[in-house]
């Protein structure tokens, strides 16, 4: 009986996916962040800054793709203000045993390319949480793991905005 029931919560747990898990939303950064020492910054100073992915995971299914800085001083990590983000935004399409499907596409870049039109094209890939990291997301199975931020509520929030305008079109 205790098997059954360990089985069957490990059942329910892999199957749901990972927005219906949170209440605001959820932060996901690569496992393999390449921290790189701030150019020009005094040798006492330990920030460090890193190009890299975010994802956020919010509530009815959105997700969010943010290609954006982070920087991370000490145990601290937050997402750069001052630097480009790409932003894709999405839904998840289809739940499927260890996770769900999610369609995507560039809905904004800070930066803009001249003759760019967004939103971009559709883009659909794979999240499974048998990852023993967490999460692995896309073909190339880059693996994802949940990350607190120092300005975590003031990004949930933005990508909760972004989602809301873009996920729908």
């Amino acid at each position: 009986m205790k098997l059954f029931s360990i089985t069957a919560l490990l059942i329910v747990v892999l199957v749901m996916p990972i927005s219906a898990q949170t209440k605001d939303g959820q932060l996901w950064i690569p496992i393999d962040v390449k921290w790189s020492r701030i150019q020009g910054a005094p040798r006492n100073v330990h920030k460090r800054a890193a190009s890299t992915t975010v994802l956020y995971f919010g509530k009815d299914g959105e997700f969010v793709r943010d290609d954006c800085w982070l920087i991370r001083d000490g145990k601290f990590i937050s997402i750069s203000n001052g630097d480009p983000h790409n932003q894709y935004v999405g839904r998840m399409t289809e739940p499927i045993l260890d996770g769900a499907k999610y369609t995507y596409r560039l809905v904004r870049r800070t930066a803009e390319r001249p003759g760019e039109i967004l939103p971009g094209p559709m883009i659909t890939e794979s999240a499974s949480r048998l990852a023993k990291s967490g999460l692995a997301m896309g073909g190339r199975n880059r693996f994802f793991h949940r990350v607190k931020f120092a300005n975590e509520s003031d990004y949930v929030e933005t990508y909760s905005s972004l989602a809301k305008q873009y996920a729908h079109e």
